[in-house]
């Protein structure tokens, strides 16, 4: 791999996680959960063979790769999906599940219950620390769209 294959991989990744938006907002939810899930797993592979191309999410080195940056809006996707109202008591425990094992077998979210980044991972609405109902103000999300989802 290159030194820019990092930025190629955010990109050929961008339109599944756009599209996994379009589910979330049509109510897709089983659907969207699953992409995210998909996505997550292409980018702990990634991370494990090439840390450094995810300076900033991991804590490894000043500011955020492109990468990092695509990592970062998709789990606010994640953190949108698991906010919305309409998402069942069963499915909201499944993506948990779902999720919680997934860490386990790559520990790509380090400690899911003592980091308020990923804590949101967990939980609904009312208990979540940031707003992520409108995934258009969500920070690392508008920084993907505008700079690096292009």
């Amino acid at each position: 791999m290159k030194k820019k294959d990092d930025i190629a991989i955010a990109l050929a990744l961008s339109p599944f996680a756009r599209k996994t938006a379009e589910l979330v907002n049509s109510g897709a939810y089983e659907a969207a959960a699953g992409s995210c899930y998909v996505i997550f797993r292409c980018l702990a592979k990634t991370c494990k063979e090439h840390e450094d191309w995810y300076a900033g999410f991991t804590g490894y080195g000043d500011s955020y790769t492109k990468l990092a940056i695509f990592t970062e809006a998709v789990v606010e996707l994640y953190c949108h999906l698991r906010q919305k109202t309409g998402l069942s008591k069963r499915m909201a425990d499944e993506m948990d599940i779902n999720l919680e094992v997934f860490n386990l077998e790559t520990d790509f979210f380090g400690d899911l219950h003592c980091s308020s980044r990923f804590t949101d991972m967990l939980c609904d609405a009312q208990a979540q620390y940031l707003d992520y109902s409108k995934l258009e103000k969500c920070p690392m999300w508008g920084m993907w769209e505008k700079e690096g989802g292009e």
